[in-house]
């Protein structure tokens, strides 16, 4: 008998058996390992058998307590219970309200189109009539490829308003869903954010009518009327201009006016840009932060919450 040989085997079931009873009866069971070996032991030499017999006993005794103990730190399961509930999938929070965005305006007659992500400088600037010095142009706000310096991630989903608008019959309602990206980040700001563009081309549409649509979607996104503001702005691309701001409560209570959509009349410029003539067809257009979105209508605190897949978060905004 050889004790080494006999830890060996040992280590082997240990190693392979998964079901703790199983091992246990492999090992400590009438015919396991143990009992096998100290049957062996009247074969040896009278001088051998105390010893011998006195090792498989201390063996013994501590792979009983080894084996007891992981046997009962093994969950137990009671098969009276019914089944747990399978986890079911959802949409993310960003998908689901771009989907809601999407469907409000639907309503309205926008056609959803979809851009490009790597666009040229000058259809994310320079048709927009965005001057040569203006400070988004810096590539400390912008991500510029490194080896096509005219190329870079779109900063806007307005990048896609002339493409859209010098290709299509006019007039246009439409909506543009996607991502953008630029050197920004705090609770409200991430450096890659969604973003859905919207705009009309039309004889004859005025301001009034862009203010009332944005009015409309504030409404029918909340379910519940919401405090809102038009403050004059500054955006090359549109003239006049303006931010609509809503009021968002904080999960502490607190309220603060947060910024969710820039708006304003097309700029004759872009409608040029475009092959559009100003002078017989006017626009409207409107971008809104949809990582915003939810941050208000379900009180996140912080918008990098929405990008860490967080299972347990992500749960709760299941439906939108």
């Amino acid at each position: 008998m050889n004790i080494d040989s006999i830890n060996k085997k040992i280590a082997t079931v240990i190693k392979t058996v998964a079901d703790p009873q199983t091992r246990e009866n492999l090992i400590l069971g009438r015919k396991g390992i143990i009992a096998v070996a100290l049957k062996s032991v009247k074969e040896l030499p009278v001088a051998e058998r105390a010893q011998a017999g006195a090792a498989l006993n201390t063996l013994k005794e501590r792979l009983t307590k080894q084996l007891k103990t992981t046997l009962s730190s093994e969950p137990s399961f009671d098969l009276s219970l019914p089944p747990l509930e399978p986890k079911t999938g959802s949409f993310h929070p960003i998908t689901a309200t771009t989907d809601r965005i999407v469907q409000i305006f639907s309503g309205l007659g926008f056609v959803v189109q979809t851009g490009n992500e790597i666009v040229s400088d000058y259809d994310n600037f320079g048709s927009l009539h965005f001057p040569l010095n203006h400070p988004v142009r810096d590539t400390q706000d912008s991500f510029v490829l490194a080896d096509l310096p005219d190329l870079l991630l779109r900063t806007q989903t307005s990048a896609a308003q002339v493409p859209i608008m010098s290709t299509n019959d006019l007039p246009l309602r439409v909506l543009v869903p996607g991502k953008t990206f630029r050197r920004e980040i705090d609770a409200t700001h991430q450096p890659t954010f969604h973003q859905i563009e919207g705009f009309i081309v039309d004889e004859q549409v005025t301001f009034t009518d862009l203010k009332g649509m944005l009015q409309h979607f504030v409404e029918a996104y909340f379910g519940k009327p919401m405090p809102t503001r038009f403050r004059p702005h500054y955006f090359p691309f549109t003239e006049p201009s303006a931010e609509m701001d809503v009021l968002w409560e904080r999960p502490d209570g607190s309220k603060r006016w947060l910024e969710v959509a820039g708006s304003g009349c097309i700029h004759p410029a872009v409608l040029q840009n475009a092959g559009i003539n100003p002078k017989k067809y006017q626009g409207v257009a409107f971008g809104f932060g949809i990582d915003r979105l939810p941050m208000l209508r379900h009180g996140i605190s912080h918008m990098r919450d929405l990008s860490n897949n967080n299972e347990e978060l992500l749960r709760q905004f299941s439906i939108l």
